[in-house]
């Protein structure tokens, strides 16, 4: 029959509350039912770091790519549990070594017709990677790489066709066409979320959406060992009329069963209770919220943290004891993506407003926060209520107005994409400058897990806890 091969853009591993659970081994065997030949790296597919990615990558029957980013002098990063170096990366084995020890690049023949495929990501990516330092990588913009080494490895591998598979926004694409389209035949792009086929400068470029919602066929003719035309024809699965594949469906029954034995695995150990009733977080501040905030600011790398205590659904206090992925999934079901915003005092202000708004009523607007300290008055009239906001000592905001000796300076902040987008009464944030989306992020489920997965001993739990009152009622 007619040559074929199938291409993934990444993120297959993670986000998904399933993948919370599972730590993204139960896709492997729909890649491998996908027919799958070749893949770029997600930032999402290192969501539990660079170790478990290459445990998953094993496992694989097909290979994995990320050309223009490698780990340098400084070595593998990653450590595990009390700090021991995660196993096979020293840093002679990562040296020069793509991320999750991918390829650099690969070329597979079909009836005579030699492809090279080079994954290309984007710098943006690692701003928010939980266990990968940016500062132990080598990066290149996708077209500087391609630029410095398509001609050699093309000279090389003489190839009919030259693939790049990529995981950065679709701009980056249209970039690296513009500047590559003499080396690059066809740009896959697998970042952005929506379905995109575009054009620039002779070179195909195509995004074809998320959450296997599409695929796209691609007819490659060849004249004289040359692509000569490409026909692009995008494809909208119909899950409602469609009947499942019986292996899928069986395997997918299967994994939910799993899932749900995996409710009572003991992830960590709560020395303090664990306040999350709505009467207590949606009104004041509590440890769950503290804590829930303090992990979020920590992985973000951010001066603030502001979430929504909404995000919190569990409405209980978790005894001292054994705490297990089922009051993971209690505390925290919905696969909320964190994000950065560049906030000014007026818009942090604004945002506070709007969170105490409501109050008394149990909303879950009210904020769950880190990095700074803030009282209100509870009788006041909604939108005025913020009396004082105290930011690393420095008093910001007075009697509910931003001293002028500060309107000007400007902090990041990590909170959940739905309040960034000004949701629930947080409508200044919409405002803010985004120096980082969700699709660039992690699930707050997963910044909670990696928190567990991460401590030594127990005891760390309630040191983190901060003891210090962050929001004061008058």
């Amino acid at each position: 029959g007619i040559p074929h091969c199938t291409v993934f853009g990444g993120d297959a591993f993670s986000p998904s509350l399933m993948s919370t659970i599972m730590k993204g081994k139960q896709m492997i065997p729909f890649l491998k039912m996908a027919g799958t030949s070749v893949a770029c790296l997600g930032n999402h597919d290192l969501d539990f770091g660079d170790g478990h990615f290459r445990k998953l990558r094993a496992q694989c029957d097909f290979p994995w790519l990320c050309s223009n980013a490698v780990y340098n002098e400084h070595g593998h990063p990653e450590k595990v549990g009390s700090g021991n170096p995660l196993r096979a990366s020293t840093v002679e084995e990562t040296l020069d070594q793509p991320l999750g020890g991918c390829e650099t690049y690969v070329v597979q023949e079909f009836n005579g017709i030699r492809v090279l495929f080079v994954g290309l990501v984007e710098e943006e990516w690692f701003e928010c990677l939980p266990k990968i330092d940016k500062n132990t990588v080598n990066f290149k913009h996708s077209w500087i790489w391609a630029r410095e080494n398509l001609p050699d490895l093309i000279a090389q591998e003489k190839p009919n066709i030259v693939v790049a598979v990529t995981h950065q926004r679709m701009p980056q694409d249209y970039t690296l066409a513009e500047e590559c389209g003499d080396l690059i035949d066809l740009v896959l792009g697998g970042h952005d979320h929506h379905y995109e086929h575009t054009i620039k400068n002779g070179v195909h470029i195509l995004n074809s959406g998320t959450d296997w919602k599409y695929y796209t066929t691609l007819d490659v003719r060849m004249k004289e060992g040359k692509v000569d035309s490409v026909d692009v024809k995008e494809r909208k699965i119909d899950y409602k009329g469609g009947e499942p594949d019986p292996e899928a469906l069986t395997l997918l029954n299967t994994f939910n069963e799993d899932l749900e034995k995996k409710m009572v695995k003991i992830i960590g150990r709560i020395e303090t209770p664990l306040d999350a009733r709505f009467q207590k977080i949606r009104t004041q501040e509590t440890n769950a919220g503290n804590l829930l905030a303090d992990l979020v600011r920590n992985a973000m790398h951010t001066d603030l943290c502001l979430i929504n205590s909404g995000s919190l659904r569990a409405d209980t206090l978790f005894p001292t004891g054994p705490f297990t992925m089922g009051d993971l999934r209690k505390l925290i079901p919905m696969e909320d993506m964190a994000t950065i915003l560049e906030v000014t005092p007026q818009i942090l202000l604004e945002g506070l407003e709007g969170g105490v708004s409501k109050y008394p009523a149990l909303e879950g607007r009210f904020p769950c926060i880190s990095g700074f300290t803030f009282s209100f008055s509870g009788e006041g009239e909604p939108n005025k209520r913020v009396i004082e906001v105290v930011i690393d000592g420095d008093l910001i905001v007075n009697n509910g107005k931003v001293l002028d000796h500060h309107k000007d300076r400007t902090f990041t902040l990590a909170t959940t994409a739905f309040i960034g987008k000004g949701k629930d009464g947080y409508d200044a944030f919409a405002q803010a400058k985004q120096l980082i989306d969700g699709e660039n992020s992690l699930t707050v489920p997963t910044i909670y897990r990696n928190f567990f997965t991460e401590m030594k001993v127990a005891g760390i739990f309630q040191s983190i806890l901060f003891k210090e009152k962050k929001t004061r009622r008058g």
